[in-house]
């Protein structure tokens, strides 16, 4: 019985511990503003949070029946849609390396000491002495 508590308890503070965007951004208001105006924010973020979570489970009934009625085409779509994903962004990738689209490759010139963008080559160059 203890033992599954407390498999429960660290799997869920491996799921709550990891601080995201929003967290990190509540951390640095924290220490800049007020403890009012932190605790406000934290509030706000906290009701809006609860609000997903009574959304998602309010819907959650109505999009299990939309899914349970097309497990055939769901499961050929998905991969179909991660396949066609996988190739564009490889080919946007490999145009780019080759120079045909992106700012880096219209923008930039070849210099004795490699490529350099449009930014590094408007600022004067410090040259060691």
């Amino acid at each position: 019985m203890i033992s599954d508590f407390v498999s429960g308890a660290v799997a869920g503070l491996a799921v709550a511990m990891p601080i995201g965007a929003v967290g990190s951004y509540l951390i640095g208001l924290a220490a800049r503003e007020r403890p009012p105006t932190a605790a406000a924010a934290a509030l706000g973020i906290a009701s809006v949070d609860g609000v997903y979570a009574v959304l998602a489970a309010l819907s959650g009934a109505v999009v299990h029946e939309l899914i349970s009625e097309a497990p055939g085409w769901l499961t050929w779509a998905a991969p179909i849609t991660l396949v066609l994903v996988a190739v564009h962004t490889m080919r946007l990738a490999i145009r780019r390396h080759r120079g045909h689209t992106g700012t880096l490759a219209q923008n930039s010139t070849l210099s004795p000491r490699g490529r350099t963008s449009a930014c590094s080559r408007s600022r004067p160059s410090i040259r060691p002495r």
